[in-house]
């Protein structure tokens, strides 16, 4: 194994913690004046494209998360729940794009109620997941570095902002926080044992 078998990931994850806030207030600011104002109404944009980076990155980072744990700990306790945030991300963020891309040919405007609901209903759906990323992981706490029960706790505390929906634009500042922490596991030199 080499030393930089992660690099790529862990700067990935360093691009995450950077654009998913930007393009969120990328998005808020050029489409509506809050986050309750927002409605899926699909248009092609630049945003579309900077949310399906986003949202590719994300998927990149958490595949090579769960081949970390695999190659570094042995630990698949998680593998459900990670599996299901890369299985969530793809719907969305690939969803959101294609959406933009049918809006060149077709009006694909949701009604404001719709939207309301779709929106929440996602929110809520990564808000569980990420409860039971962190779940997992601190269940099996005793197998991994400290850092992982911190990533843990973290995307603990996340996944209940998320779902009570209403503290769910603190996301904005604790997503970085988890992926920054993503990156800093990636980026740590593996710990290595001597067998004598």
């Amino acid at each position: 194994m080499k030393n930089n078998d992660y690099l790529l990931p862990g700067i990935a994850a360093i691009f995450v913690a950077v654009l998913f806030p930007v393009s969120w207030i990328y998005l808020l600011v050029f489409s509506s004046s809050s986050i309750s104002d927002l409605q899926f109404g699909f248009h092609l944009s630049i945003s579309s494209f900077l949310f399906l980076l986003v949202g590719l990155t994300s998927i990149y980072v958490y595949y090579y998360f769960i081949k970390l744990l695999h190659d570094h700990h042995n630990f698949r306790r998680a593998d459900f729940a990670l599996w299901s945030i890369i299985a969530a991300s793809s719907i969305f963020y690939i969803g959101s794009f294609l959406m933009d891309v049918v809006s060149l040919w077709l009006d694909v405007a949701l009604p404001i109620t719709i939207s309301h609901w779709i929106f929440g209903a996602t929110v809520i759906m990564f808000g569980i997941i990420d409860i039971l990323i962190g779940v997992t992981l601190l269940a099996g706490h005793e197998d991994l570095p400290a850092q992982y029960k911190m990533f843990a706790i973290i995307n603990l505390i996340m996944g209940v902002f998320e779902v009570t929906l209403i503290m769910s634009p603190i996301v904005l500042i604790l997503l970085p926080v988890v992926t920054i922490l993503i990156a800093i596991i990636f980026l740590k030199k593996p710990e290595m044992i001597e067998i004598v």
